[in-house]
């Protein structure tokens, strides 16, 4: 009944960009990456992400975008005719508890456990539930149970994922400011006070010095390697930027 497609690349002028009257745009938190490609700015970088955005459609954004971000989308859906919707998950949604292994929270009477942590994540939320009520109202029926059925089974794999508890055990392929940031948010909360070792590596092409810079703070010490992809920053090189910043 419905398909759900992911933007590989920017948006404008990428392949999902064929599709010319999607019934709903999701477009979740914007952060500098793929500069070569798609700008040296959040500004430019929402631009390009705007390609997605089609006469007359509906657009869903979150309230803690960027500002520059923000304001790309607004002039877009302005100009498109699109109606925009931006969340806000604190008046969407009220948070019962939290933990590193998600959040429980009530929507509309409903208790929904969000099974990732992170307060990203509960941004993440509020923009498919406010979808899922845009897709509502346009003749797809779906109720609140099946909103809080979809999310509890929801998996995201390598997005703060508890391998395993005792000992903690988290996956994470955050490589951007912002996934970097929104990691650092959860170790600040949950972790703060704990010897946390950490195994790392990262493509060359990423701006390493900003994820060393939001993540290098908790860890004690980390074990630099080599991803096995060809764009990856030799373990070697990726240690001495560590040293850099007065970390073994």
């Amino acid at each position: 009944d419905i398909v759900v497609l992911e933007t590989g690349l920017g948006g404008r002028f990428d392949a999902t960009n064929i599709i010319n009257s999607p019934l709903c745009v999701v477009l979740v938190s914007i952060s500098l990456d793929h500069t070569k490609v798609l700008g040296e700015s959040v500004s430019e970088i929402a631009y390009e992400k705007c390609g997605i955005i089609k006469d007359s459609c509906s657009v869903v954004t979150s309230a803690s975008q960027q500002t520059q971000a923000l304001s790309v989308i607004k002039e877009t859906a302005c100009n498109k005719n699109a109606s925009l919707y931006i969340t806000d998950e604190a008046r969407m949604f009220s948070v019962l508890s939290a933990d590193i292994s998600g959040s429980l929270v009530e929507y509309k009477g409903q208790k929904i456990k969000i099974p990732f942590c992170g307060e990203h994540q509960l941004q993440n939320a509020a923009l498919a539930i406010m979808a899922s009520e845009i897709l509502s109202e346009n003749g797809f029926a779906i109720s609140i149970q099946q909103i809080k059925d979809g999310i509890e089974k929801a998996s995201i794999a390598a997005r703060t994922e508890v391998l395993s508890k005792a000992p903690l055990v988290l996956l994470d392929g955050s490589h951007n400011e912002g996934s970097t940031a929104a990691l650092a948010g959860v170790l600040e909360k949950y972790c703060k006070n704990r010897r946390l070792l950490a195994v790392m590596g990262m493509m060359a092409d990423k701006d390493c010095s900003v994820a060393l810079k939001n993540l290098l703070p908790f860890f004690t010490k980390v074990i630099a390697v080599t991803p096995s992809n060809p764009r990856a920053m030799m373990a070697s090189d990726f240690s001495a930027l560590v040293e850099q910043h007065g970390v073994p």
